[in-house]
């Protein structure tokens, strides 16, 4: 193992070979390392690596696949050797709780590696990228909320390539989109900036996916979702409707599900069918009703979901 992996004077001025890939990725029994390559796996999902061929889903695949793989390899020889684990290169015991996160955490990746294989398929891409979403945020919730793992691995601080100042397993930032926040982002100095953005616009996603698969009822594979989720559950128009529905539609996205109060921001809909939502609620609802009947007790057959059916709310409004 490198002598400035967990250096602090080279962590601190981004010269660890910490942050280098081809040392990162070594097997390796220590949660710093294994959540630094985590945080490298939740940058290239998000586009926000300069990678040759980026905006291409073969190359994210082998990239992604990759570093989650090396996770994945991390925390089972973690779970197989307690006593071999270590914290930016210093003893660390695991308790119970650690021991039970970091083992919800390897079957998340299992399903994360899954996820990832259909983002090359056009039928499963959408729906795909949404539980990659959902279940990273899963992990790092995970993570952050085990008191005694996140206490110490916020002691270890690192200058990640982005010239952020990071931590393994970085928590995503609250959402936000005001001008401040999108001119913060836009400048593209930092993690933190962009995802703050990022995930102003991803709650509705995430929280589509997460009640998809509650009620197993497939997304439609040609939408994409975007708004921010307020703690009263309502449905909030992001910044740059008309933008992100432009984009979405150059993807090859037919249609947007966002909040009703953003129609009248859209300023065109791309040639995209708007659906819109106003609440948790309503959305629960809406997927819920794609979900396959239950067959009776003397019916063995269990009815097909249609594909892509449209809820009647959800149909494009004209005029």
């Amino acid at each position: 193992m490198a002598t400035t992996l967990f250096n602090k004077t080279a962590l601190a001025n981004g010269t660890s070979n910490l942050i280098v890939r081809s040392h990162a990725l070594n097997l390796s029994t220590d949660l710093v390392q294994a959540g630094v390559v985590f945080n490298d796996a939740v940058r290239d999902s998000l586009g926000l690596f300069n990678t040759s061929g980026s905006g291409n889903q073969n190359p994210f695949l082998s990239s992604y696949t990759t570093d989650i793989k090396a996770v994945e390899n991390d925390i089972a020889a973690m779970l197989a050797n307690p006593g071999n684990v270590t914290l930016g290169g210093a003893t660390f015991t695991l308790n119970a709780t650690d021991t039970a996160a970091l083992t919800n955490i390897e079957g998340q990746l299992a399903s994360l590696l899954t996820a990832a294989a259909q983002t090359t398929n056009a039928a499963t891409m959408s729906a795909a990228e949404q539980t990659i979403h959902a279940l990273q945020n899963e992990i790092l919730q995970e993570v952050n909320g085990d008191a005694h793992l996140s206490a110490a691995l916020n002691q270890v601080t690192y200058t990640a390539t982005t010239g952020a100042t990071d931590v393994a397993f970085q928590t995503t930032p609250a959402g936000a989109d005001d001008a401040g926040s999108v001119a913060a982002a836009a400048a593209g100095n930092s993690l933190h900036a962009v995802g703050t953005v990022f995930n102003a616009a991803a709650d509705l996603a995430a929280a589509a996916a997460l009640v998809s698969s509650l009620v197993n009822a497939p997304l439609p594979t040609d939408a994409v979702y975007f708004g921010e989720i307020s703690l009263s559950g309502a449905v909030r128009p992001v910044a740059q409707t008309s933008a992100r529905l432009k984009e979405a539609a150059k993807l090859g996205f037919g249609r947007a599900v966002l909040p009703e109060s953003a129609r009248g921001e859209a300023g065109g809909d791309a040639g995209m069918v708007l659906n819109t939502v106003g609440g948790l609620t309503s959305l629960v609802a809406d997927i819920a009703a794609r979900a396959p009947p239950k067959a009776n007790r003397g019916d063995i057959r269990e009815a097909a979901p249609e594909k892509n059916a449209t809820p009647a709310r959800f149909r494009r409004q004209e005029g």
